[in-house]
């Protein structure tokens, strides 16, 4: 039987990685990717805890929109500061 993975965004490096991580948990079985848009409902570029909340925002809205898939996978890329007045790229990753 086939499983049906909705990837919230249609961007092809987040497909792509979600896809690669399926692969890996489920070697040789039928997988079905599906990249979909999605809002986020946080900035351009998020920054701080902006991350995890827009990969929330779009795990919650593709939980919705596609109730039948059997998984569905966000992420979200962004900024944090680092604690020592550097800032670092970040990606939050939400399952469900």
């Amino acid at each position: 039987m086939t499983k049906k993975i909705i990837v919230a965004s249609t961007n092809p490096v987040k497909v792509a990685v979600a896809e690669a991580a399926f692969r890996a948990v489920f070697p040789g079985e039928d997988l079905e990717i599906i990249g979909v848009t999605t809002c986020s409902g946080v900035s351009e570029q998020p920054y701080g805890d902006e991350a995890l909340m827009g990969a929330a925002h779009r795990l919650e809205a593709v939980t919705r929109e596609h109730p039948l898939a059997d998984f569905w996978i966000s992420q979200e890329g962004g900024l944090v500061d680092d604690g020592e007045n550097d800032v670092q790229p970040c990606m939050d990753t939400c399952c469900g």
